[in-house]
């Protein structure tokens, strides 16, 4: 199978952007736990009902 340089292209391009998005997504999971967690504490609450995990939100 024969590829243009524009197809070439353009798949990597595609390949770069949903790498990019599935480590921002990490990242923000992460993020996020780590937030709620700095929340939990300050509020001196273990009570797990005040906020969803990112991994129940889908993040």
């Amino acid at each position: 199978m024969v590829y243009d340089d524009d197809r070439i292209v353009n798949e990597a391009k595609y390949v770069a952007l949903n790498f990019t998005i599935k480590l921002l997504s990490r990242l923000m999971n992460i993020h996020y736990d780590i937030l709620v967690a700095q929340i939990r504490r300050d509020m001196h609450t273990d009570d797990h009902r005040l906020f969803l995990s990112s991994t129940s939100t889908g993040l």
